[in-house]
């Protein structure tokens, strides 16, 4: 495996949890059947994943049940 490719996914999904997450459900899709949206290359379902992740083909609105829930803004408290 490119060691680069998840460099480059990891700009696209900073947190490595979520990265995982992501990365396991797009290849568990590919695994069902799902159609690559890059050109495979002769890769691993879960190299050819992060690659999706990591070139854009798997879009932000895609990957945002994914990625953590910003956290809550907390009221000043009274003076």
């Amino acid at each position: 495996m490119n060691p680069f490719v998840a460099i480059d996914a990891q700009q696209a999904v900073p947190d490595r949890f979520a990265l995982v997450l992501a990365a396991s459900a797009r290849s568990r899709a590919l695994k069902a059947g799902a159609e690559p949206r890059v050109e495979p290359k002769r890769q691993a379902t879960e190299e050819l994943a992060l690659e999706e992740i990591a070139t854009g083909a798997i879009s932000q609105k895609e990957l945002l049940p994914f990625l953590p829930a910003p956290a809550p803004k907390r009221l000043a408290r009274p003076q």
